[in-house]
């Protein structure tokens, strides 16, 4: 999945000084554009690229030179919302319209203006119906404009045969590996379909039977007892595993567990660690979810397919809602490496605020004995004290750490 470079002023300055060079991610404007259907022409041009990168039309920088002009008493001026308004009041295909920012930077004393057009995997982008504006020329129906290196496709004329191809990949993700492929259809859960029999439980997506999700059992001798389990009424834990198949060949595999005598059964969480300094250099681990990557996919289809096939009921929302608990789930990898640095800086040396009382140690490691049964396996006080301190950073990163940072952001 594409991790997007953030415009700012370092990199609109690593850009300019480039200027006048241009290329499939961003163009040069001495200033903003004098008609919309120009306007419209170029946005669709970088909208239908075949990267995965945002494109920025960047206006106050003469496309000759690259000298900063700047665009502070541009009567053609727009922002955000006039650019998008623009575009929403044109007839795309079916496929929406392109999604754009527009921002100011200072550049030598100057106003300059960064039209970003943001990567999609809608592409190709086209007219439903042909486009006149008052002023400039018409823009055909139908016909596919892209921008290659530095090159816009001319108003009457559609792409080349071959970047017609790689745009059609773009949106159907052929152009991507088998794993990120396998990814982009797992997180439409929906479009799968559940096979069981009597040994074993399998997915099949709709639209490409090639890909599988084999649900088997797993042979290795694992914990019972784990800190994404701490909340659940039965804390004992079971374990699986899902092979992920494309044409019969095993891509990967993921360990499941099932929770509270099986209510609920989602993918393993993130083994992750955080940095706590001290004499003695400490670490402590904790388990998470991160946005984008394979357990968070599975973990949402697994619990999107049990939503759909059982439906709401008080068992499997408390079991969901105690995972949820349990476990730290982030919006992206940024957002986790924010959150482990800001628990270093603030636990560094001082980890009382995840250091369980003694008495609550003792009730849980005699919990699991008393729910489980002495035949099912116990831990002992050494073991519910890790446990319960894992299950304390994951508390503190979700109820004193992410509101900080998502506040911020």
């Amino acid at each position: 999945m594409n991790r997007a470079i953030i415009m700012d002023e370092d990199r609109l300055n690593e850009i300019i000084r480039e200027a006048p060079n241009e290329n499939d991610h961003w163009d040069f404007k001495a200033e903003w554009y004098h008609t919309q259907s120009e306007l419209i022409r170029d946005i669709i041009n970088f909208a239908n690229t075949v990267h995965r990168d945002d494109c920025y039309i960047i206006l106050g920088i003469d496309d000759s030179n690259g000298n900063v002009l700047g665009i502070e008493e541009d009567e053609h001026r727009r922002n955000r919302q006039q650019v998008q308004d623009l575009l929403r009041s044109v007839q795309f295909s079916s496929n929406g319209y392109p999604r754009t920012d527009v921002n100011t930077f200072k550049v030598q004393g100057h106003d300059v203006d960064v039209l970003t057009i943001q990567d999609t995997d809608a592409v190709p982008y086209y007219l439903q119906h042909k486009y006149t504006a008052k002023s400039g020329r018409p823009l055909p129906a139908g016909l596919i404009y892209s921008r290659i290196n530095d090159s816009n496709t001319p108003v009457n004329e559609s792409t080349t045969d071959d970047q017609m191809q790689r745009l059609w990949k773009k949106r159907l993700h052929l152009d991507r590996s088998i794993q990120e492929r396998f990814k982009f259809n797992l997180a439409r859960s929906n479009q799968w379909s559940s096979v069981s029999d009597s040994d074993k439980m399998t997915y099949i997506f709709n639209d490409d039977p090639d890909y599988v999700l084999e649900m088997v059992e797993d042979d290795e001798s694992r914990k019972q007892y784990e800190a994404f389990s701490c909340s659940q009424f039965v804390k004992r834990l079971g374990w699986g595993r899902v092979n992920l198949k494309f044409r019969g060949t095993l891509i990967k595999y993921e360990l499941v567990n099932y929770f509270d005598d099986a209510r609920l059964w989602t993918c393993t969480p993130m083994y992750a660690l955080v940095y706590l300094g001290g004499k003695e250099q400490s670490t402590e681990n904790y388990y998470c979810y991160v946005e984008g990557e394979w357990e968070y996919l599975l973990a949402e289809f697994f619990i999107n397919h049990q939503y759909a096939e059982l439906g709401s009921t008080d068992s499997l929302d408390h079991a969901v809602k105690n995972l949820h608990q349990d476990t730290v789930w982030y919006r992206s990898l940024c957002e986790k490496n924010e959150a482990e640095k800001y628990v270093s800086m603030h636990l560094a040396g001082n980890d009382s605020k995840i250091q369980p009382e003694e008495t609550r140690v003792k009730s849980y490691a005699s919990s699991a004995k008393l729910v489980q049964g002495s035949k099912l396996g116990h831990i002992d006080d050494y073991e519910a004290k890790v446990i319960l301190r894992q299950h304390m950073v994951v508390q503190y990163i979700n109820q004193q750490v992410l509101p900080v940072l998502r506040n911020q952001n």
